[in-house]
C-alpha cells in the first residue's frame, strides 16, 4: 500500500475551469414556460379561486338588492299659443322646441322631486334594526309569505324577516332633528317610542296617532300606518331632509329614446327609476310622472293666462279709437255729403289697412316677448325686423297717397283709421274668445302610455356576474402570486437553471417520494427496520430515476481514475444520505460489489436507512484500532457492504488527513467496483474537500427550492479551489406535482408510460 504521506497521497484532481454562463432574465416566461407553472401550482390557484368565489358569494348575500321599474312615457309637440292666436307670421319665432333631453332634466329638477319626497313621505326614515353584518342578509332570504322570522342566536330585538312598517307623518321636536328615535314594537299593534338618549318617551296604536308636547310648542306627532313585527322587534325613525332625499332621487331615474326622432311629432322615452324595493320604484316614478304631468299643464295654464290677461287690456284701448275714428269719419261723411273712392285708392287702402294691421300683431307680440326676454334676444330682434320691413312698405304707400288729391287723401285717411281700427278690435275678440277655449282645454306635452308596475325581477346584484367577477380575480391574482414569488424567490427550482448558469451537468432529477415519507415515518416508530427506497418500491418513479442516474454514470465515470464517488452537498438536509444509500443500492442490484461509507463523521446516519445499530466504523479504522475487516459490515442488501461512522472523533478534519483513507479509497475496483462516501456539506465544513481529493468523482446534491445559485456556485468554487473533480449535480426533492419533463428522465419500463416534449421526456405512471 502506498505511503499516505508521500508526495501524491493527494493527487491532483481533473479539474475543469469553472466558468458561469451568463444570466438569463428569469423575468422572461414564455408560454410553455407559464403553462408549466400554473400546471405545477394548480392547486394553490385553485383554492384561491374557490375562496374569491366565496367571498364574491358572501358580498353578494350582503349587498342590497336593486329593483327597476320603467314606464312608456309619450311627448307630442302641441300647437303653440301663437298658432292659437292666429299669429301664424311669427309662430316659428315665437314656438319652443320640446326635446327629449329637456324633458329628462326637468323631470330630474329638484322642483318635481321635492314634491315627489312630501307627497309620498320620504324624508321619513322607519326601517327594521338588523343584526350586524349578516341580519340584513338572513332578512332578504326570508319568504314574507310565511309571516315574520323567529329570532336567530336568542336576539328578539333584531329584524329577521318579513318584518314591515309604514310612518306617514312624523315630527320630531327641534332638539331631535337630525338625531334617530327607536320604536319598538308591542303585542296587537301596540308600540312604545324611546328617544334618543334611548328612554322610552311615548307609547301609540297602529292607525291612531300619537302627540306628546316635548316642549311649548314643539310637539312630537306619529302615525304608523302598519307595523308588522314580533313583540320587542326595534325599527329606526329619523327625519331627513327633503332636499337631501330629492338629490338622492336624480340619478336613480333614466331614460331613453325608444323611438321616433327630435324632428318627428311624437317622441317615446322609457324612463327607469331604481329602488331597492320593487313596490318603492314603482310608486316613486308614477309618482315623479304624475307630478311632471301636472307641473307641465300648470305651466302651460299659466302662460295662457298671462296672454289672455294682456290681450283683455288691449280690448278697452282698441275699442275706444275704434269709437273715435268712426265719430270723425261720420262727421266728415255728413259735413260733405257721399264720399266717392276710385278702384286705385280703394285698392292702395286695402293694403295700408292689411299692413297696419300686421305692425299691430307684431307690437303685441313683441310686447309678450320682452315680458321673457331682454332687448337684444335673437326672437325679440326677429320681431323687430318684421317690423321694419313693414314700416318700409307703409311709407312706400304714403308716398303714393300724397300723390292723390286733397279730398280723395282726406277720406283715404279717415277710411283707413276705422278699418285699421276696426280689425284690431274684432281680431282681438276673436284671440280671445279662441285663447278662452284653449285655456279651457289646455292639455301638456307628456303623456303617460304605459305607467310602471312592481316587478320581482331585481337588476342587482346578479350572482352570475358577482362570481363570474370574484373567479376572474381570484384567477388573476393566484397566478400574479405565482409569478410574483417565482419573480421574488432566489431559491432553484428547474434543473436547466443549473446547466445553464453554472455550465456543469445535472445527472439525475430525483422527485419527491410519498414512499420515502413513509419510510421515515416507519423509521421513527419502529428502529432496526431498513430505509432503502430502492429495495422498497421496486415501480416507484424515484427508483427509476436511480436507475437513470446509475446509467448516466456509467458512462459519465469510463474517464475517471477511479469508481469512488463522493456525495456531498452545499448545505444539510438537502438529501444526500437517500441519495448516497439508494445509489449504493441501484448499483448493487446490477450484481457489481459496492462499498458504501459513511463519510461524515460529525452527523453521520447511513445506518439508520440500513437498519443497522451504532458500530464500530471510518473513525475507528483511521485512528487504527481496528482492522479493516473490523470496520466493514454487511449492508443486508446482495452485493452492499457498509461502513459506518463509528465512535463520533473530536477531530474530524484531523482524522480524516491520516494516510489510511487513501488506503480505503484504494479499495475501489479491488475487491469493490465501486464505492461511494456520503460526505458533509461542503460549505459548513471542509471535511467534504479532503475526501473528494482521494476519490474518482463528486457529485453535489441539490434540493429543489432550497438554494441560490450563487450557493452552489461557491460549493464548486470551494470544491474546484481544493482541486477535487466535481463532475455535475444531482437534483433532489422535485415536486411530483410538476409533471413537466427535463432533459434527463426517468428511463422506460415498469408500467410508466412517457410523452415527447421538445425539451425532454414526461413519465406518468398507469397505477
Amino acid at each position: 500500500m502506498r505511503d499516505p504521506t508521500q508526495e501524491g497521497v493527494f493527487p491532483a484532481a481533473e479539474t475543469q475551469p469553472f466558468l458561469r454562463p451568463a444570466e438569463t432574465d428569469r423575468s422572461e416566461i414564455d408560454l410553455r414556460d407559464f403553462l408549466r407553472v400554473v400546471r405545477a401550482h394548480k392547486w394553490f390557484i385553485l383554492f384561491v379561486v374557490l375562496v374569491s368565489l366565496g367571498v364574491g358569494y358572501v358580498q353578494f348575500l350582503q349587498t342590497p338588492p336593486v329593483y327597476q321599474a320603467n314606464a312608456l312615457v309619450q311627448l307630442v309637440r302641441r300647437a303653440s299659443l301663437s298658432s292659437v292666436m292666429g299669429m301664424t307670421e311669427v309662430a316659428p319665432v315665437y314656438e319652443v322646441a320640446v326635446t327629449s333631453e329637456a324633458q329628462i332634466e326637468l323631470m330630474k329638477s329638484r322642483m318635481v322631486m321635492s314634491k315627489v319626497v312630501e307627497r309620498l313621505h320620504l324624508d321619513i326614515v322607519a326601517q327594521p334594526i338588523y343584526f350586524p353584518r349578516i341580519g340584513e342578509a338572513i332578512s332578504r332570504a326570508w319568504d314574507d309569505a310565511r309571516g315574520v322570522s323567529e329570532p336567530w342566536f336568542d336576539q328578539p330585538q333584531y329584524a329577521w324577516g318579513g318584518e314591515e312598517i309604514a310612518v306617514s307623518t312624523l315630527e320630531l321636536p327641534s332638539a331631535w332633528r337630525g338625531r334617530s328615535l327607536t320604536l319598538v314594537a308591542g303585542e296587537a299593534g301596540r308600540f312604545q317610542v324611546l328617544d334618543p338618549a334611548g328612554q322610552p318617551f311615548a307609547e301609540g296604536q297602529v292607525g291612531q296617532r300619537v302627540r306628546k308636547e316635548h316642549a311649548e310648542n314643539d310637539p312630537f306627532i306619529l302615525y304608523v300606518s302598519q307595523l308588522k313585527a314580533r313583540p320587542d322587534t326595534r325599527f329606526r325613525l329619523a327625519r331627513a331632509s327633503v332636499e337631501g332625499i330629492a338629490a338622492g332621487l336624480g340619478p336613480r331615474l333614466s331614460a331613453k329614446e325608444k323611438a321616433g326622432g327630435f324632428g318627428s311629432a311624437t317622441t317615446i322615452l322609457t324612463v327607469s327609476f331604481t329602488a331597492g324595493n320593487s313596490r318603492e320604484a314603482a310608486s316613486v316614478l308614477n309618482e315623479i310622472l304624475n307630478t311632471y304631468v301636472r307641473f307641465n299643464v300648470e305651466e302651460k295654464t299659466e302662460e295662457a293666462e298671462k296672454t289672455l290677461g294682456f290681450l283683455e287690456g288691449l280690448i278697452p284701448a282698441i275699442k275706444e279709437r275704434l269709437e273715435a275714428a268712426e265719430q270723425v269719419f261720420n262727421s266728415y261723411r255728413l259735413e260733405h255729403g257721399a264720399l266717392d273712392i276710385d278702384k286705385a285708392t280703394s285698392t292702395l287702402l286695402e293694403d295700408m289697412v292689411a299692413i297696419e294691421t300686421q305692425l299691430f300683431t307684431l307690437d303685441t307680440q313683441r310686447e309678450e316677448l320682452r315680458q321673457r326676454y331682454k332687448a337684444d334676444h335673437p326672437k325679440v330682434q326677429s320681431v323687430d325686423r318684421l317690423r321694419d320691413r313693414l314700416k318700409e312698405k307703409l311709407a312706400a304707400l304714403e308716398q303714393q297717397m300724397q300723390a292723390l288729391p286733397e279730398a280723395q287723401q282726406k277720406v283715404l285717411r279717415l277710411s283707413r283709421d276705422v278699418e285699421t281700427n276696426s280689425k284690431m278690435y274684432l281680431g282681438l275678440l276673436d284671440r280671445v274668445q279662441q285663447l278662452r277655449i284653449a285655456k279651457a282645454g289646455t292639455v301638456g306635452n307628456i303623456r303617460v302610455i304605459d305607467p310602471a308596475l312592481p316587478s320581482g325581477y331585481r337588476i342587482a346584484p346578479v350572482l352570475q356576474k358577482m362570481l363570474t367577477s370574484a373567479g376572474t380575480v381570484g384567477l388573476a391574482l393566484a397566478i400574479g402570486l405565482v409569478f410574483l414569488r417565482r419573480l421574488l424567490s432566489t431559491a432553484l427550482e428547474d434543473a436547466d437553471q443549473i446547466e445553464r448558469q453554472l455550465g456543469l451537468p445535472v445527472y439525475a432529477v430525483i422527485p419527491h417520494s410519498p414512499e420515502q415519507v413513509k419510510i421515515y415515518r416507519t423509521l421513527k416508530r419502529k428502529k432496526g427496520l431498513p430505509g432503502i427506497l430502492v429495495e422498497h418500491a421496486h415501480d416507484d418513479v424515484v427508483t427509476e430515476s436511480f436507475r437513470s442516474l446509475r446509467t448516466s454514470l456509467h458512462f459519465a465515470l469510463m474517464d475517471a481514475r477511479s469508481p469512488s464517488i463522493l456525495i456531498t452537498g452545499p448545505t444539510e438536509e438537502v438529501g444526500k444520505s437517500f441519495i448516497a444509500a439508494n445509489l449504493a443500492a441501484i448499483l448493487a442490484k446490477s450484481g457489481e460489489r459496492v462499498l458504501l461509507i459513511d463519510g461524515d463523521l460529525r452527523k453521520g446516519h447511513l445506518n439508520k436507512y440500513l437498519g443497522l445499530s451504532d458500530a464500530a466504523g471510518l473513525s475507528d479504522w483511521l485512528s487504527g484500532h481496528l482492522a479493516l475487516e473490523q470496520v466493514i459490515h454487511n449492508s443486508g442488501i446482495e452485493n452492499l457492504d457498509f461502513i459506518p461512522v463509528g465512535k463520533r472523533p473530536p477531530n474530524p478534519s484531523e482524522l480524516l488527513l491520516q494516510p489510511r483513507l487513501a488506503e480505503l479509497m484504494a479499495l475501489a475496483g479491488k475487491p469493490y467496483a465501486h464505492v461511494i462516501v456520503d460526505g458533509p456539506p461542503i460549505l459548513a465544513v471542509t471535511d467534504a474537500a479532503i475526501i473528494g481529493r482521494l476519490t474518482g468523482a463528486t457529485l453535489l446534491v441539490a434540493r429543489s427550492g432550497r438554494h441560490h445559485i450563487n450557493e452552489l456556485e461557491l460549493s464548486v468554487k470551494r470544491l474546484q479551489q481544493g482541486g477535487i473533480n466535481v463532475r455535475g449535480f444531482v437534483f433532489n426533492g422535485v415536486p411530483t406535482r410538476r409533471r413537466y419533463g427535463y432533459r434527463y428522465g426517468y428511463g422506460y419500463g415498469y408500467g410508466y408510460r412517457y410523452k415527447p416534449y421538445s425539451y425532454g421526456y414526461s413519465y406518468k405512471s398507469k397505477r
